[in-house]
């Protein structure tokens, strides 16, 4: 069905259209649940190239999209370099759009120190998932479950470095 879509909008709007990229996103979606990574990036990668030249390479609407992929290339060894450039693009036009208090920078930040702690870079994952954590605070208070979502992985990077855990 969802490649049906994808034709239908292609037809309907030409190969370049935000809804063909959100086609594109849907089927990256799907193999990603169906545990294919190369496939899911491939479609994830199509779409971003299309946005980019649709809304501008400084858009901030591009975070989530580069957010996306890096997420499925994280889990590829060969390509965990560009994973953490494409989180690192998305927290650059979050912060500018958003500020430095953004809870989507917040989000941003934690996929980051996730992938600094997958790949064993502890002091990097600590500051980043530090800043996560800080934010979610102040955005949401300590009982909020996204202030818990950075807690742990935060706390595993200070075990590694062995350094007390946070509260």
């Amino acid at each position: 069905m969802l490649d049906r879509v994808l034709d239908i909008r292609r037809k309907a709007y030409g190969p370049e259209h935000r809804d063909v990229a959100t086609s594109l996103e849907d089927l990256a979606g799907l193999k990603r649940a169906e545990n294919k990574p190369r496939e899911a990036a491939q479609l994830y990668e199509q779409s971003l190239a299309m946005l980019e030249k649709i809304l501008g390479p400084d858009s901030p609407d591009l975070a989530p999209d580069l957010n996306n992929l890096a997420a499925i290339d994280e889990l590829i060894p060969d390509k965990q370099q560009e994973a953490e450039q494409f989180f690192v693009r998305a927290i650059a036009l979050d912060e500018k759009a958003l500020g430095p208090d953004s809870p989507d920078l917040a989000t941003d930040l934690n996929n980051l120190g996730l992938l600094y702690l997958l790949t064993k870079r502890y002091q990097r994952a600590a500051d980043t998932l530090g800043r996560a954590l800080e934010i979610r605070r102040k955005a949401f208070g300590d009982s909020d479950p996204l202030v818990k979502e950075s807690l742990g992985p935060y706390n595993t990077a200070l075990r590694a470095l062995r350094q007390s855990a946070a509260k």
